[in-house]
């Protein structure tokens, strides 16, 4: 059975955006992972640390590159639930906040990425920013769209514990003071999770197949 590609024209603008994020954040953190002299190891290195240029002279740029076009990518994935068909004036409400805020994140992303991990505490700052903002935006999409026809329980479910991964990372890092590293890979990962999942609801949607 030969395979036949969706057309992208039909693609909604969340799903392209959204995939294209992970698929970039992938390549290019993979990348500057795999230049890393001292190989990969997500329980005692942070992934901001990949992106050092004094760590990793051959790779960093690939890492903190990746942290910004993922960055303009994401403005692209949350400019799209303009798409997502809300009732109510308090939905509608929720999720432009949900989408402006989404879209501060991702600038906020490209802020740590054009920084370097080097540039402190600028990079920690941006970065710190972007998760209290990307768990903000989920949480009002979250209200905005729950219950909603296309809006998945597994999507509604990787959103919320992306909100408690974020909780506990900030936690652990500014009140318990201790590092969290996997914390923050177990964030990342979950957070490209709920992207995808998202992506897929909305290609769902425009295909007429809601599917949870």
């Amino acid at each position: 059975m030969p395979l036949v590609m969706p057309d992208l024209r039909k693609v909604p603008i969340t799903s392209l955006g959204g995939t294209a994020a992970i698929l970039s954040f992938c390549l290019f953190s993979g990348i500057s992972i795999a230049s890393y002299p001292g190989g990969f190891s997500p329980f005692e290195m942070w992934l901001g640390d990949y992106g050092f240029p004094d760590k990793n002279p051959q790779g960093a740029a690939y890492y903190n590159l990746g942290c910004m076009v993922t960055g303009l990518l994401l403005a692209v994935f949350y400019a799209g639930f303009s798409q997502w068909r809300t009732t109510g004036q308090v939905r509608k409400m929720l999720r432009t906040a949900g989408q402006l805020t989404g879209i501060l994140s991702s600038a906020f992303l490209v802020v740590s990425g054009y920084l370097t991990p080097a540039v402190m505490p600028g990079n920690m700052i941006a970065s710190y920013i972007f998760f209290i903002l990307t768990a903000l935006a989920i949480m009002l999409l979250h209200l905005a769209c729950s219950s909603r026809p296309g809006y998945s329980e597994s999507t509604a479910c990787m959103g919320l514990a992306s909100i408690a991964l974020i909780m506990l990372l900030a936690v652990s890092g500014t009140i318990v003071h201790i590092e969290p590293i996997m914390a923050e890979w177990c964030t990342i990962f979950a957070l490209a999770m709920w992207v995808g999942l998202v992506s897929r609801d909305f290609y769902r949607l425009a295909s007429g197949n809601c599917a949870a």
